[in-house]
């Protein structure tokens, strides 16, 4: 018996030892990850209160979200929406610049003091956002909240732990974005009554309205003009507490919470839709009941960390040096992803300015529709990341505008195919009437110039959006007697974004990468080739593109990107036929279509001019117009009796610019300057991060490869671009979102950038028509002292896991979706490598390793 139990004693000791012995292998094993360690280098965590609205944490699910900001009483949130737009392309209630809104559904606040002492403030406060579990937790005296958004359906969950020696009542408040009194013939009484409040400009009107139904308080909003329609509704409950609900005032109304120690959730449900015959208010009821079936806040909170977890191990890049400036970069990037996860699943992209993070009510600097060279900064290399579904958004507003950039192509431009503007409505270009058709064909054509234009073309132009591509011809404009009036910018029909109309040969090119990243056959025949087609056949068709006698096609009377107005051969309108007719060769071939259209395609690739000298000029601007911006702000000073400091509103701010925020950086004695020289435009040289201009932020790279590490570092620079008093200087803020362009404007472009610098320097890849043989090349330009773990996506669906550190790459592993042939640059030079295939394994050496795959596999590679 005695020696039995030695045996078994021994045999214990035995398994314990191995157990040990395959934890540390496990542990040293380089492509494994501590995912909790590296992806928390990206949380954010405040030790004070947000200064201001635009600081607070983000919290979304893809669909609806709310940066969340704290006053020492409260929590605040404006909750938002990708699918809410106030108005769409045929609207002509916004003529006015910055006026058209969207995203937009209410204010929340909740209120956790009344008589007693300030709660988030002091010593004890700390608002901190763990990016791996998808959680936002505000702690404060006595009182700590969690919040998430839940990511099966739209609702936000806010966990309120009481432990106050004296718990006051906790008062939730859903307010209304926009009110006024105003009066509505036979309406007025039956809007009181009914707490409801309506909005109209011009022909637009939106109505909010306030309910309480099913213990819940509801806020519904109708947005209405001629045939569109939209609406939304929040719904707010409370689960764990006893609650009643109650009207505060006109466009308020209040769930108040009973005082009470221990733990509550409170629920905010969201939904929108743009079928005037469903009841919005029901569908978010539908959103909060659901949320409530999970029973409380702790399910709620273990659904959405198993779906964050899995998100992080389908793509990450995690990397580390001792000086911290590796870290710096990497939390950025790590943090880019959690914003899109939190703002990009839904059926329409977040907006550049703001995307889901609005907390200044309907205001918009730039309204409300896309500019696809700043919505690109979001989604131009985001495929690598290995997150493709991030991109459905993209794909799906561009692709859900087909018929109507059909129609702008016949009936602007006289061409076949599709016309997507660089400024658009989220529904594409409205239908021009047909009395103006052809003098729209004439004129953005220049067959005849604008002083002929038609006192009709004059008339209808004025109702529209001058943001607009097609109305970008127009100024600001102003109020003459009462009547709203814009001139033109002093070029006649030609304006920033009226004649560039490359942007679409980028957006055709985003769905063609799509095949080539998946391979999937089935989008390119239903979706990618449809686009990349139709921008082929809008230039193949376009009346001002010329093939002439020295055999090159030259292209008239376009800009290049907003400059070079009136122009031809721009460098910009050259690369997007090129890349859009070679695109359509390519998805023609693969899918076995339209063969008779190959041949000009290809000869207006293969003859294309060489670009013109660009003039650079950007429109002849009078004085006037110059100085639009600063006459409507003294105007509105005198009317409101505040006088404000002195006014520059040109890029060029003279103006002293605000210091760096240093809790983004790692701690440098050269934070402050901006090392990049100006000018630069060395594709070698350019700093990884979109329209970051040349103002403060850029750090001083510490080490080796100063110039290389530069490229990532200078990232952080902000620029002065528009309004810089009105926003309080330039600035990036503790929330690593980034305020240059007006009011309001919060974005994340510039850490965009950076994802992209980062997933073209740590991997490249390239493929064949059919995508079944790709190549492959992994730290193509990586510093060599930032240690690095990357999981990312190749071109022909193939997801590459590598190492490096010190300079030397680890091991590399492949896990290929499909069959065919991946031809790797061997990360060892060419020297001999183990490849491992489950329990096989072979040798193979030289600068190219040749590998046959199959979809399912995992193959490693180390080396020998």
């Amino acid at each position: 018996m005695f020696q039995t139990r030695i045996n078994s004693f021994l045999f214990l000791l035995l398994v314990i030892a191995i157990s040990i012995a395959v934890s540390h292998a496990r542990a040293a094993d380089a492509l494994e990850v501590d995912f909790t360690t590296a992806i928390s280098r990206g949380d954010l965590d405040y030790t004070n209160p947000a200064t201001r609205s635009e600081e607070g944490m983000p919290v979304g699910n893809g669909r609806m979200g709310s940066l969340v900001w704290t006053t020492p009483s409260a929590l605040k949130f404006q909750i938002n929406r990708d699918d809410v737009f106030a108005e769409d392309s045929s609207s002509v209630s916004f003529p006015q610049q910055d006026a058209d809104y969207a995203s937009g559904c209410g204010y929340v606040d909740i209120n956790v003091v009344s008589a007693g002492d300030d709660v988030f403030a002091g010593k004890n406060f700390n608002q901190h956002l763990s990016i791996y579990d998808g959680i936002m937790t505000a702690k404060g005296n006595g009182l700590t909240a969690r919040i998430l958004a839940w990511n099966s359906r739209d609702v936000m969950a806010i966990e309120i732990d009481d432990q106050r020696k004296h718990p006051e009542p906790i008062n939730v408040d859903l307010r209304m974005l926009r009110y006024a009194t105003r009066y509505f013939n036979s309406m007025n009484w039956l809007l009181t009554s009914n707490h409801a409040v309506i909005y109209q400009t011009a022909n637009h009107y939106a109505t909010s309205q306030l309910h309480i139904r099913d213990d819940a308080i509801l806020l519904t909003q109708r947005f209405l003009e001629k045939e569109f329609f939209d609406s939304s509704a929040i719904a707010i409950s409370v689960v764990g507490r006893e609650s009643k609900q109650r009207y505060l005032n006109e466009s308020t109304v209040e769930l108040s919470v009973v005082p009470g120690r221990g733990k509550f959730t409170i629920l905010i449900s969201s939904a929108a839709t743009f079928d005037r015959n469903k009841n919005v208010g029901d569908l978010a009821l539908d959103e909060l009941n659901a949320a409530k079936a999970k029973g409380n806040f702790a399910s709620l909170a273990s659904d959405n960390a198993k779906w964050w977890h899995d998100f992080w191990s389908k793509g990450y890049v995690a990397m580390h040096s001792d000086d911290g400036q590796a870290d710096f970069v990497g939390a950025n990037y790590l943090y880019f992803l959690y914003l899109m996860n939190s703002s990009s699943r839904g059926n329409y992209p977040p907006r550049f300015g703001g995307m889901l993070w609005y907390t200044t009510g309907d205001m918009r600097r730039w309204g409300s529709e896309y500019w696809h060279a700043n919505t690109d900064a979001y989604y131009r290399d985001l495929m690598p990341s290995g997150h493709v579904e991030l991109m459905d958004p993209f794909f799906s507003m561009y692709f859900g505008m087909y018929d109507a950039a059909a129609l702008a192509a016949q009936q602007q431009w006289d061409s076949k195919g599709i016309y997507i503007p660089e400024v658009t409505f989220f529904n594409g270009p409205e239908a021009i009437p047909d009395n103006l058709v052809q003098e729209f064909q004439d004129l953005f054509l220049a067959r005849k110039p604008y002083s002929e234009a038609s006192s009709n073309f004059l008339a209808y132009v004025q109702t529209k959006n001058n943001l607009n591509s097609r109305y970008n011809f127009l100024s600001f404009g102003s109020y003459v007697n009462g009547v709203y009036y814009a001139p033109t910018k002093g070029a006649g029909i030609f304006g920033h974004c009226t004649h560039f109309l490359s942007g679409m040969g980028g957006i055709a090119l985003e769905f063609w990468q799509r095949y080539e990243f998946t391979g999937d056959k089935q989008f390119l025949r239903d979706k990618a080739y449809p686009m990349i087609k139709g921008v082929a056949e809008f230039y193949a068709n376009f009346p001002n593109l010329k093939k002439e006698s020295d055999g090159k096609y030259h292209i008239y009377h376009v800009n290049d990107i907003e400059s070079d107005w009136d122009s031809q051969d721009t460098r910009s309108e050259l690369r997007a036929m090129r890349t859009a007719c070679s695109a359509a060769i390519r998805a023609s071939q693969i899918l076995g279509v339209d063969e008779e259209l190959r041949p000009k395609w290809q000869d207006i690739a293969d003859n294309l001019a060489e670009p013109a000298k660009g003039s650079g000029d950007r429109g002849d601007f009078s004085e006037k117009n110059k100085n639009y911006s600063r006459e409507v702000t003294e105007e509105a000073e005198a009317a409101s009796g505040i006088i404000l400091p002195p006014h520059n509103n040109s890029s060029t701010n003279s103006e002293p610019r605000p210091a760096m925020q240093k809790t983004n950086a790692p701690s440098t004695e050269s934070n402050e300057t901006n090392t990049v020289p100006a000018g630069r435009r060395n594709r070698d040289d350019r700093v990884f991060g979109n329209f970051v201009g040349e103002g403060p932020g850029a750090i001083e790279p510490l080490g080796s490869e100063p110039q290389l590490k530069r490229r990532f570092l200078g990232f952080n620079m902000t620029g002065d671009f528009i309004d810089t008093t009105g926003i309080g200087g330039a600035q990036i803020f503790r929330n690593r979102l980034r305020l240059r362009e007006g009011p309001g404007a919060i974005d994340a472009e510039h850490i965009g950038g950076l994802a992209f610098g980062i997933h073209e320097s740590l991997l490249t890849s390239a493929v064949s028509n059919s995508v079944a043989e790709s190549t492959i090349q992994i730290f193509p330009a990586w510093p060599k002292d930032w240690t690095v773990n990357f999981k990312l996506l190749a071109r022909g669906g193939t997801i590459v896991t590598a190492a490096q550190q010190n300079g030397k790459v680890l091991a590399v592993k492949l896990e290929p979706t499909m069959a065919g042939t991946i031809n790797l640059k061997n990360p060892w030079g060419s020297a001999p490598v183990k490849v491992s295939r489950g329990s096989k394994s072979e040798t193979l050496s030289g600068e190219t390793l040749t590998l046959a795959t199959r979809p399912g596999e995992a193959i490693r590679i180390d080396p020998e």
